[in-house]
C-alpha cells in the first residue's frame, strides 16, 4: 500500500510540473499568432501524460494488490473457509432448532390429546354412573312397590292357574327383568333371557328355599315362597323361550 501511496504522489507532482513548465514556455514565446497553438498542444501533452500516468498508477496498484493477495493468500483462504464453517454451523442449529421445535410441538398435541381422551372417558364413565345410579333407583322403586302390593295381596297360587303364565311373568317380572328377560334386575341378577329352562327352575327352586341367590335371595324369596313346583316348570319353561 505504500508503494501505491507513492506512485500516486509522484504522479501528481509530475501533473504539476507539466503545468509549471507550461507556464515557463508561456513566458518566453511572444504574444503571437502562434501562442494559442502552443497552448493547446501543451494541454494535450499534459492530458495525454496524465492518462499515462493513470494507466501506470492502475497497472501498479493491480499488481501490488495481486501481491498483496498472494502474500495473504492463505489468510485469505482461511477466514473464506472459516465463514463457510460458520455459516454450515449456523445452518445445522438451525435445522436442530427446528427439529426440537417439531418435537415440542407433536409432544404438546399428544399431552392434549391425551388430557382430552381423558376427560371424555371421565366424562362417560360419570354419565354412565349416573344413568345406572337411576335405572337402579328407578328398578328398586318398582320392586318396592311390588313387595309392598305382594304383601298386601298375599299372593294366592290358584291366581297363577286362572291366568297364563305369560300374564303372571308381565305382572311379576318384567317390571325388573324386562319383557324378555334382557335387564338385569336391580343391575344386579343374571340376564335370564338367554338362559335354559333347567337353569331357571333350578334358581326359582332355590329361591324359594333360600339356598341360592347370594345377594338376591330374600328379595326373590318373597316372588316365588308361594309358588308350586308345577307354577316353576311352567314359569321356567316360558322364560326360556326369549
Amino acid at each position: 500500500m505504500k508503494k501505491i501511496l507513492t506512485m500516486i504522489t509522484l504522479s501528481i507532482l509530475f501533473l504539476v510540473g507539466c503545468g509549471d513548465s507550461t507556464q515557463s514556455g508561456d513566458t518566453k514565446v511572444d504574444k503571437s499568432s502562434s501562442a494559442p497553438k502552443s497552448v493547446e498542444d501543451t494541454a494535450k501533452n499534459v492530458v495525454e501524460d496524465g492518462k499515462k500516468a493513470m494507466d501506470i498508477i492502475m497497472d501498479t496498484t493491480k499488481k501490488e494488490l495481486s501481491k498483496v493477495y498472494e502474500n495473504n493468500k492463505e489468510d485469505i483462504d482461511s477466514a473464506i473457509e472459516k465463514t463457510k464453517e460458520q455459516g454450515a454451523k449456523i445452518m445445522q442449529t438451525a435445522q436442530e432448532s427446528m427439529k426440537e421445535l417439531q418435537q415440542a410441538t407433536e409432544n404438546f398435541a399428544k399431552e392434549a390429546g391425551k388430557s382430552l381422551e381423558k376427560t371424555v372417558n371421565e366424562s362417560t364413565k360419570a354419565l354412565a354412573s349416573l344413568s345406572s345410579s337411576a335405572a337402579e333407583s328407578n328398578a328398586s322403586s318398582s320392586l318396592n312397590n311390588m313387595l309392598k302390593d305382594s304383601t298386601e295381596k298375599k299372593y294366592n297360587p290358584d291366581n297363577f292357574n286362572k291366568m297364563s303364565v305369560a300374564k303372571y311373568y308381565d305382572l311379576r317380572c318384567s317390571s325388573c327383568h324386562g319383557n324378555y328377560g334382557e335387564r338385569k334386575a336391580l343391575n344386579k341378577s343374571a340376564i335370564i333371557g338367554t338362559w335354559e329352562a333347567k337353569d331357571i327352575s333350578h334358581a326359582l327352586h332355590g329361591y324359594k328355599a333360600q339356598t341360592y341367590g347370594g345377594t338376591m335371595k330374600k328379595t326373590m324369596f318373597a316372588y316365588t315362597k308361594a309358588l308350586n313346583d308345577e307354577e316353576i316348570e311352567q314359569l321356567a319353561e316360558y322364560i326360556s323361550t326369549f
